[in-house]
Order: structure tokens, then C-alpha cells, then sequence
């Protein structure tokens, strides 16, 4: 009556919708298991503050501590987490410059306790305007999972200002 190509069809669909069903539900699983990380980012020093051209560059170390042993679960692939420098300039009103970034794949490295660490990205004006300026720091993070809806949420910021004349 039927053919055999229509029958495994058949059962590949139902197994795949099943299988829809079950990764969906472990997925929601997840969500309640979530417990947010714990963070902390300051402003250590200020190494150096230069003009090149029509930009200045900044240049300086953060102390940050994160700790996402407890975000960790079954459905955790990876979690990316990223220092955001933000800033006003009178001609950009709003400013925004990722300085630091890590990509935490393993529970076992998932607690971050950085002293004195150098930024890897300078922070950067295009207008030559950073003296004296009010710099944020925000810690960030992605969550990656294995299945689901990836998520961005934010953590605490602090608040420095940069020096008002350049390095030599």
C-alpha cells in the first residue's frame, strides 16, 4: 500500500518533532537553572594619553573580577564577556568602545580575577578630544548555549576621568 520511501519519511518526521519537542523543553530547563554572575570592574591607572594625527588614544589597566562558575550548565556552550568604554564627545554624543574581551569555554576557568590588567583594545576619539573626559566601564557577557536563544546582559560600571594633557 505504501511505499517504503513514504514510510521512513514518516518515521524520520515524527522522531525529528519529538526530538523538537524534548531539546525545547530542556531549553526551558536551562532558563530556570540560570543563576547571574557575580561582577566587578574599577579603573586601576592611566598609562598613557596621546594625540596622533586628528585622534587621541588612551591607554590604561582594569581590575576585574567575574565569576560565572554558577552560570554554568548543561547548556552552556560558552560564555563571551567584553569591557565596554563609554564616553561624551560634544560633536559624538554617545561614544562606545569595546577595550577588553575573553571567551570563557570551560566551568573550571570561569572565575576571572584580573588585577592590574592592560586593556587590549585602546579607547579611541576620532576628534582628539579625549583629555579630561568622564570614561564608563561596563562588564558585558553573551551567553552562548549548545540550544536556545543566545542572551546579552550587563553587569556593574564604574566611572573614571581621563588626565587633562598628554603623555610625552
Amino acid at each position: 500500500m505504501y511505499h517504503t520511501f513514504e514510510r521512513m519519511y514518516n518515521i524520520i518526521y515524527y522522531a525529528f518533532q519529538w526530538l523538537g519537542i524534548a531539546v525545547f523543553f530542556l531549553y526551558l530547563t536551562s532558563l530556570i537553572l540560570y543563576v547571574p554572575p557575580i561582577t566587578s570592574v574599577s579603573h586601576n591607572t592611566t598609562s598613557s594619553i596621546k594625540a596622533y594625527r586628528k585622534s587621541s588614544f588612551s591607554d590604561f589597566t582594569i581590575d576585574l573580577d567575574v565569576d560565572f562558575t554558577q552560570s554554568f550548565n548543561w547548556n552552556t556552550k560558552m560564555i563571551f564577556v567584553w569591557v565596554k568604554a563609554s564616553f561624551i564627545d560634544e560633536k559624538i554624543p554617545h561614544n562606545t568602545a569595546t577595550v577588553w574581551d575573553t571567551m570563557i569555554r570551560k566551568k573550571e576557568r570561569a572565575h576571572l580575577q584580573l588585577t592590574n590588567e592592560r586593556i587590549e583594545y585602546p579607547l579611541v576619539s576620532v576628534h582628539n578630544n579625549l583629555l579630561g573626559k568622564e570614561v564608563n566601564l561596563t562588564v558585558e557577557w553573551m551567553v552562548i548555549p549548545w540550544s536556545g536563544a543566545t542572551t546579552v546582559e550587563h553587569g556593574n560600571s564604574t566611572t573614571f576621568v581621563l588626565p587633562t594633557e598628554f603623555s610625552k
